[in-house]
């Protein structure tokens, strides 16, 4: 179905003087299930709403009454007048007498009008019965109160109509018979009795009967006043009074009160054990000795305008003050109070309350922590590591002095900082990642560098969750300098990837950076290439110079490599001449020439070494992946291929292989005159 998509509906019909005048209904969009308790809630509400809508007219009807009794009155004292006046030229003698008359029945008139306007504008329900206890009367606030209008009221029987079923079996002297002949135990008095109204619910009302004779008969009269609501928070309040005392009495701090003048009222049970003493009756001045009070050294009386409760009542706030207790015989203890004034709702004294903590066990403690603390300190501060922590808000709570020389701030500038606002957002960013973990639950570590006064120190950084009830609160932080260490593991590296003459790459780099490089795939158009190059008899040049110019040679031609290839490339040296080239983004066979072209004419010039002067030449073999992804050992394989084919084809010169196009093979002999223009 479409909108609205309801799928409950409850209705209860509303009446105004006995018509419906439409219906209050609870709607909603799941099915639900309707006990028997919830549709008597409706009803309920229901008959509410009809309390309300009858109220208004009800009101209404009785003002127009009023003023229709009002407008009659006034019409009949004009005729009367009329009347009068006609009657005084032939009846004179009668006029004195029905003067009189037409006075009394004019004060009659405005008696029983007076009187009728207490009665029906009156705020407590008003009920007349006559002799056998019927409905006479029923003012507008006896509708709001049982919820009959007037007209169902009148001509019942009062006790009938609202004294619940079961007190008629049950009837004793304390329900009252409403009939003229047994108003002697009820008359002229308050009478607290449950009744029932309209829509069935029963409530308590509070009823003052009066009897009186009315044309010689003896009739009732009751106000009515509905008690539920006030007999309903009798009930709360002493309810809550209950609840207090239980709190007060099960509760830890010992709590004193006193009223406006000083007299004391309340005495807990932990005040009785702190004091060993009950409450007792005794002025002010009298407390401190009575009581054993003393202040914080435990030793000096407390005097009468310090003892907490008394500054209280002179409308002092207090707040934590130190007193101690120390009766006779009985274990001295340090309590921590607080007071402040009671004051009603208009703002009147009402008295002072006083509460007190025993924390003379936490004074003992604080002493024991206060040690550790220092302890913890002078450790943490001497320690050569970065020591902090961050409560939940990622905000230092505590910080080692070992900060002002790292990091060039003292701890107590730190605290209440997050690392971002202590020490930037760069120092912060090295971190982000493993601090994420550890707010995680997670210990985590990372390594970064503080940079002071041009000195950087490589520091390791642990994150340790502190964790309570599963929820991490916050992160402590241990940072260690690393630096030596990775300084010498930076070397070892270096030691390791290294040619020791040449400083270039050795081998194991040179695989390391191949396996990598043949391993990625790249867009079309984009490829990897790889030089194998060795110097032309080189052997002649070791046997005819001596090693050492050789080893100065080989430095040169490396020199000349990477002035050649700079950052386009990895030049390494695997082994005696042996050297290569490894190229990760060329785009043809033309710029792979160009290279091989460019490295020819840089070792063309005569290498000028420190006692001689010689010419070299080397010959190149390439490989290059043509866009396929390829392995290492393809690409060296290839390229060792080509710089045979070369070696066929003449020193000095270079092969290409595109594996791509596999059947291709060039290799050409190098221009001199064209690699000298270059």
């Amino acid at each position: 179905m479409g909108e609205p998509h309801i799928r409950f509906y409850a209705g209860q019909p509303v009446y105004s003087n006995a018509e419906p005048v439409g219906t209050l209904c609870i709607l909603d969009t799941v099915p639900r299930c309707f006990d028997d308790v919830e549709r008597q809630t409706l009803r309920d509400l229901a008959r509410l709403v009809e309390v309300e809508l009858n109220l208004v007219t009800e009101q209404t009807k009785r003002l127009l009454a009023e003023q229709a009794l009002k407008a009659l009155n006034a019409d009949l004292e004009r005729q009367v007048i009329n009347r009068t006046r006609d009657l005084e030229d032939t009846v004179a003698r009668m006029a004195r007498e029905i003067d009189r008359r037409n006075l009394a029945e004019a004060a009659l008139q405005r008696s029983e009008c007076w009187n009728q306007t207490i009665v029906a504008t009156s705020y407590s329900g008003f009920i007349g019965t006559d002799e056998d206890g019927v409905i006479v009367e029923w003012n507008a606030s006896a509708r709001r109160i049982f919820g009959w209008t007037r007209a169902q009221a009148i001509g019942q029987k009062l006790e009938e109509l609202i004294i619940p079923g079961y007190l008629h079996a049950s009837r004793d002297k304390s329900t009252p018979p409403f009939s003229a002949s047994c108003t002697e135990t009820v008359v002229a008095r308050k009478i607290e009795m449950p009744a029932l109204t309209a829509n069935g619910c029963q409530i308590m009302v509070e009823m003052t009967i009066s009897a009186y004779d009315w044309q010689g008969h003896r009739c009732l009269g009751a106000f009515v006043n509905d008690i539920s609501e006030r007999i309903r928070n009798g009930q709360q309040l002493e309810e809550k009074q209950e609840l207090l005392n239980a709190v007060l009495e099960s509760i830890d701090v010992a709590v004193v009160a006193c009223d406006a003048v000083g007299n004391l009222t309340l005495f807990n049970r932990a005040a009785q054990i702190a004091h060993g003493l009950d409450l007792k009756a005794i002025a002010p001045s009298e407390w401190s000795r009575y009581y054993s009070l003393y202040q914080g050294d435990g030793r000096t009386p407390l005097a009468m305008d310090n003892i907490p409760l008394v500054r209280a009542l002179k409308g002092d706030i207090v707040r934590d003050q130190t007193m101690v207790i120390a009766p006779k015989g009985m274990p001295v203890r340090t309590m921590l109070a607080s007071g402040r004034m009671l004051r009603s709702a208009s703002g009147r004294p009402l008295g002072a309350v006083a509460v007190m903590k025993d924390i003379t066990e936490l004074s003992v403690s604080r002493e024991q922590l206060a040690m550790s603390e220092r302890m913890l300190r002078t450790i943490t501060d001497n320690v050569p590591v970065l020591i902090a922590c961050l409560d939940g808000e990622r905000r230092y709570t505590f910080a080692n002095a070992v900060h002002a020389s790292w990091l060039g701030k003292p701890a107590e500038r730190i605290l209440g900082q997050t690392m971002e606002e202590a020490f930037g957002r760069e120092y912060h960013a090295d971190q982000v990642a493993a601090l994420a973990h550890a707010w995680q639950g997670q210990m985590s570590q990372c390594e970064h560098e503080i940079v002071r006064k041009n000195h950087t120190r490589i520091v390791h950084s642990t994150f340790l969750p502190q964790v309570h009830n599963d929820v991490v609160t916050g992160v402590f932080v241990l940072t260690t300098d690393a630096t030596a260490s990775r300084q010498h593991e930076r070397n070892l590296h270096a030691l390791a990837h290294t040619d020791a003459l040449t400083s270039l790459p050795n081998r194991r780099h040179f695989e390391a950076a191949l396996n990598a490089a043949a391993g990625k795939r790249r867009e079309p158009g984009h490829h990897v290439a790889l030089l194998y190059l060795d110097i032309d008899h080189f052997k002649q040049i070791n046997d005819t110079y001596g090693h050492a110019n050789g080893d100065a040679a080989l430095v040169e031609f490396a020199r000349r490599l990477q002035t050649v290839v700079r950052g386009s490339g990895v030049v390494a040296r695997l082994a005696g001449d042996e050297f290569t080239v490894l190229l990760q983004d060329v785009r043809s066979e033309a710029d792979v020439e160009l290279i091989m072209r460019k490295i020819l004419a840089a070792v063309w010039s005569p290498f000028v070494l420190t006692d001689c002067t010689i010419d070299v030449g080397t010959t190149i073999g390439a490989a290059m992946s043509g866009g396929l992804v390829v392995t290492p050992a393809l690409l060296m394989e290839s390229a060792d291929a080509a710089l045979y084919t070369a070696k066929k084809g003449g020193r000095n010169t270079y092969a290409i292989r595109n594996l791509c196009i596999s059947s291709k093979t060039s290799a050409r002999l190098a221009d001199t005159q064209s690699l000298v223009a270059l």
